[in-house]
């Protein structure tokens, strides 16, 4: 069952488990709210590593960035799929290396329904950038979808939606980081957080029982919505 807790809430309970609610001048509360967030992004990595289909959104509208090239969305944290318009159906985009850049960019006899793409990203700058050959391709033919960051946490009105074995994962991974820098021994929270992983991994692998257990390849040509 999907319930929520504000953010002072998560912190008020990872204090508990870590048997600190009255130490706000030893790990203050904007410390902490690194802690629950960094909870936040350890719970979802792990859970999107299970089963990443189970996140994927659809993909706002593109924004060109040059000859083949889209920027796409700055929270991008991993692209699933990329399809392509051609003749009223989208087609199954296929990956491309980026030593193969030039071999696809003077590839003339293409069609849009043998499309390839490029996924790269500029390290430090946050740039993530789709390119897709062939050339001509509009921004209305391409559809992608593709898995966000985790959600941050900053006011502690904010609230974070999940199971109660999320939020609960959530407060105890801040309650590890609070007693780690205390000294004290972590090693009950541990044993509960690695529990508390168990349960949520077997449901996010299980969310969908009609998904396929691993990553198919992908036929070349198959296309979606004309049901190939």
């Amino acid at each position: 069952m999907s319930t929520y807790r504000q953010l002072d809430a998560l912190k008020l309970g990872a204090r508990r488990l870590a048997d600190l609610e009255e130490d706000d001048d030893f790990i203050d509360s904007d410390e902490l709210t690194r802690y629950v967030n960094e909870g936040i992004a350890d719970l979802f990595d792990a859970k999107v590593d299970a089963n990443p289909s189970l996140f994927a959104l659809n993909g706002p509208k593109l924004v060109s960035a040059g000859t083949n090239a889209w920027t796409l969305p700055s929270d991008l944290r991993q692209l699933v799929s990329v399809h392509v318009q051609y003749s009223g159906d989208y087609w199954t985009a296929q990956p491309l290396d980026i030593s193969d850049y030039a071999w696809a960019a003077s590839q003339d006899n293409w069609t849009e329904y043998q499309a390839r793409y490029i996924y790269r990203e500029e390290f430090g700058t946050g740039t993530k950038e789709l390119y897709i050959f062939p050339s001509g391709i509009r921004d209305t033919d391409i559809a992608y979808t593709y898995v966000p960051e985790a959600p941050v946490l900053s006011l502690d009105i904010d609230k974070f939606y999940g199971t109660f074995d999320d939020l609960e994962y959530i407060e105890t991974y801040a309650a590890i980081k609070m007693s780690n820098k205390e000294d004290s021994d972590s090693s009950a929270l541990e044993d509960r957080r690695a529990k508390l992983w168990s349960r949520i991994n077997n449901a996010t692998k299980d969310a969908d029982l009609g998904a396929p257990r691993r990553v198919r390849n992908v036929r070349k040509g198959q296309y979606i919505h004309g049901r190939r």
